[in-house]
């Protein structure tokens, strides 16, 4: 009999745009690693199984098996919301007693030993889950979970220190110095929170700046010279810094290329950012192309909440610093400015040397600021066949299912916003 692990995503999905348009809650990306990573490695005693909806279950299979049917030797199950930000704190507190940790009606965490066959999470019915902890002991926690994408880019800081010291605990710094390639004129402050895996290269005049937290870099990163990174940061395997500032507060996911200047931002990976420009307080999504000079406000002149578009409407993320919110395969051409709190749909194509006052851009939209038009899927496929066969890679039949699944779910947002024009 073996204990598991579901790591589900629940009714709030859709709070994640555009993010999760192309993946589950749980394959974003936090701290040093994604919050299905981050939960899997806190529980390393349970078998892991993941659910989400069925469209974007490809997007992360290799952290264990997805929407897979329920387990016949199992003894215990832990259930997991997928948008948990400390994992650390739920395995303290199931760890007492099996129970159910809330916030208000949505489920944290739930111990079981009985009655998880009839939970449905692949879509998540939270009638059944609700059935199954009925009789646990339920108790209240606060702020355990993300509700938005802001509140993933505001806690990262606070991840990446965490997750460096449970990943570096027991390394050895000098072995650590003798796999990698350090040019003489680089400068490392504080050696002991800097972790440089296996492939690594600093350039001369590169520094590594962790007086104000940890860094880590992950296999074959390379640090072109006059490039500084300040910590807390993570960099992804085989992304490359040109050039770069990139200041505390940032994780960089794989096979990324990261010039300018980047503060606070997570990446979520295969996205170039290879020249001068400001991206700060933002999530990005993959396989993402920033033309030249491309920038966007994180801050209000008036240094007021910056507000975003939910359902239509204003809402206010009830903070100072918001930046950009850019799904994948987004383009933007030279000089492009994008206001605070702007969301960019998936496969979006922008240009015209000209900042985007608009707060929403929808999928598949084409143009400048002053007129855009529908950008066709099969056009939209073909240019990701490319992009991906530039780094060898393949645009595998799921996610051209996906590209038309997606067009087809935003036709009617981009419809009326494309009548604007």
């Amino acid at each position: 009999m073996s204990k598991y692990l579901a790591i589900f995503e629940d009714s709030n999905f859709a709070d994640f745009y555009p993010l999760t348009l192309s993946r589950p809650v749980w394959g974003l990306r936090f701290g040093i690693g994604t919050l299905a990573e981050r939960i899997i490695r806190n529980f390393s005693a349970y078998k892991p199984l993941l659910f989400c909806r069925r469209e974007v279950a490809f997007a992360s299979a290799e952290f264990g098996p997805t929407n897979p049917e329920w387990p016949k030797d199992c003894e215990e199950l832990l259930l997991i919301n997928g948008s948990l930000l400390w994992p650390e704190k739920v395995k303290k507190a199931v760890a007492s007693s099996p129970s159910c940790l809330k916030n208000d009606d949505s489920i944290i965490s739930a111990r079981l030993s009985t009655g998880w066959e009839k939970i449905k999470l692949s879509p998540f019915d939270p009638e059944s889950v609700n059935k199954a902890i009925k009789g646990t002991k339920e108790e209240q926690a606060d702020k355990l979970t993300a509700g938005y994408l802001w509140d993933l880019i505001a806690s990262n800081p606070q991840a990446i220190f965490e997750d460096f010291q449970q990943l570096t605990a027991g390394r050895d710094h000098k072995k650590m110095f003798k796999e990698v390639q350090i040019d003489n004129q680089a400068v490392i402050h504080r050696f002991e929170l800097v972790s440089l895996s296996p492939g690594c290269e600093l350039d001369c005049f590169t520094v590594l700046d962790a007086r104000r937290g940890p860094i880590y870099l992950d296999e074959n990163v390379k640090v072109q010279a006059f490039s500084r990174i300040e910590g807390p940061a993570y960099i992804g395997p085989n992304s490359q810094v040109l050039r770069a500032n990139i200041r505390g507060g940032c994780s960089i996911g794989p096979g990324c290329r990261i010039g300018g200047e980047i503060e606070e931002t997570i990446i979520q990976g295969w996205t170039n950012k290879y020249h001068s420009g400001f991206i700060g307080h933002s999530y990005l999504g993959e396989w993402i192309n920033f033309g030249a000079m491309t920038t966007n406000s994180d801050l209000k002149n008036d240094y007021g909440l910056v507000k975003i578009i939910k359902g239509g409407k204003e809402f206010s993320t009830n903070q100072a610093k918001v930046g950009s919110f850019i799904a994948d395969h987004v383009k933007t051409g030279i000089g492009t400015l994008l206001n605070t709190g702007i969301q960019i749909g998936f496969s979006a194509n922008l240009y015209g040397g000209a900042l985007f006052e608009k707060k929403l851009i929808p999928s598949f939209a084409w143009g400048t600021p002053q007129r855009m038009v529908p950008y066709r899927v099969d056009k939209a496929v073909e240019v990701a066949r490319k992009v991906k066969s530039r780094r060898q890679q393949e645009l595998s039949g799921e996610e051209e299912k996906l590209f038309r699944s997606i067009y087809e779910k935003t036709e009617k947002e981009r419809g009326e916003f494309l009548g604007q024009f």
